[in-house]
């Protein structure tokens, strides 16, 4: 115990001077893993707790344990500018349920034909984007709102994962074209009650990770040549009738 904290003291050293010049460091609370942060500073992620790991949110040097619908493990992966959280917590049998964390509560979601689901985001409407896995088995994507819960849809397969929303309710994500392996799978973008394919650059794959209140999408994408990389996906204002346009950048 005594070197691994020598080592993590010297790990500091160089950050603290940075620090000095570039910015404040705070530490955090030992062994906490941070997932998510919104714009008051308020972290939320996970830690090793009582029998597995636990979820938290970190305010003002406060740290909260989320707690857990009876199992060992809890994880908030997302916060919004309320700070409210999503993210699993275990039931008594292990299985994970997708939640959403406000005032001190912790609140289950309700997946209809969900074996287990978890949410990957959230937004300031209080909106939950997450993933949940059929008894088939088979892995979509839904959204959570005003009490029920949406199926998004795939793009063909049995896969589809939610990974962003933003406050107008448009979630991006990754799903399967068919049942291939390994598998051909596409960005998409739910909104208005429809997934669209996003595309590629002429690869087999791309995956959206991220959607900010403009509509920018940042996303992960493969040429026919091989070459993948980082994208910003500028929709097109008006789609045509074939499908959504974008504009990548490297």
């Amino acid at each position: 115990m005594f070197a691994r904290t020598c080592l993590f003291a010297l790990a500091l050293a160089p950050l603290a001077g940075i620090a000095a010049s570039r910015y404040a460091l705070t530490p955090l609370p030992p062994n906490t893993n941070p997932l998510g942060i919104n714009n008051a500073g308020q972290i939320v992620g996970d830690r090793p707790g009582d029998g597995g790991q636990h979820g938290f949110l970190w305010s003002g040097g406060s740290l909260a344990e989320i707690g857990t619908f009876g199992g060992p493990d809890s994880s908030a992966a997302a916060i919004n500018q309320h700070a409210e959280a999503t993210g699993h917590a275990s039931l008594p049998s292990g299985e994970a349920r997708a939640f959403r964390y406000a005032g001190g509560k912790l609140v289950q979601l309700t997946i209809p034909g969900s074996s287990e689901s978890l949410g990957t985001a959230i937004n300031d409407a209080g909106q939950v984007a997450g993933q949940y896995r059929t008894t088939t088995p088979a892995y979509r994507a839904f959204l959570y709102s005003g009490g029920a819960s949406t199926d998004l849809g795939t793009l063909g397969g049995d896969f589809a994962y939610a990974a962003a929303i933003n406050n107008g309710g448009q979630v991006v994500g990754v799903s399967a074209l068919d049942e291939s392996t390994p598998f051909l799978a596409h960005a998409f973008l739910y909104a208005n009650g429809k997934m669209s394919d996003l595309g590629t650059l002429g690869g087999s794959y791309s995956a959206a990770t991220g959607i900010n209140d403009s509509g920018q999408i940042a996303a992960y994408g493969c040429n026919d040549s091989g070459g993948c990389g980082g994208l910003l996906l500028q929709l097109a204002p008006r789609a045509p009738a074939e499908g959504l346009t974008w504009r990548a950048r490297l």
